[in-house]
């Protein structure tokens, strides 16, 4: 290698230091920022995350006594409707009762306008002829044995 080689290559290495050392600090540089940004992309990511956790909670909160309060209010609503169906219940069975007793009523009279027998008359009767009808078979039954 001749002495002007040996200068030039000395002089590329001292120029060489200094651009790879300026090199390394623009490195070094870029690479705090990348840190400086993540380290507050993860700051406010941490920050997002609590914020949402307690919106959440404060949300389920809100939600979770709304939802009480509805229920303890249908409760109180479905009791009323309860009660209100027993009465209506309880009104109807006495109409129905008292329909049924004026419809016996009514019957009767015409039954009775008529001189037409009732449903009891009959039952009435038909007990006394079974109670006969005994009365002749055991008389029958005693003239066979004399």
């Amino acid at each position: 290698m001749t002495k002007a080689q040996r200068a030039r290559r000395k002089t590329r290495e001292l120029t060489l230091v200094p651009r790879v050392e300026t090199r390394m600090r623009d490195v070094e540089k870029e690479i705090q920022k990348l840190a400086e940004r993540v380290t507050q992309f993860t700051t406010k990511s941490i920050y997002f995350s609590l914020g949402t956790a307690i919106l959440l909670k404060e949300g389920w909160e809100e939600f979770f006594d709304k939802a009480l309060k509805k229920g303890e209010a249908s409760e109180k609503d479905v009791v009323k409707r309860i009660k209100s169906t027993f009465k209506r219940e309880r009104r109807a069975k006495r109409t129905e009762t008292m329909i049924e007793t004026q419809i016996e009523r009514a019957i009767h009279k015409v039954l009775g306008a008529f001189d037409i027998p009732s449903k009891s008359d009959i039952d009435k009767l038909n007990r006394r002829v079974a109670e006969l009808s005994n009365r002749v078979a055991k008389l029958a039954q005693a003239q066979k044995a004399n």
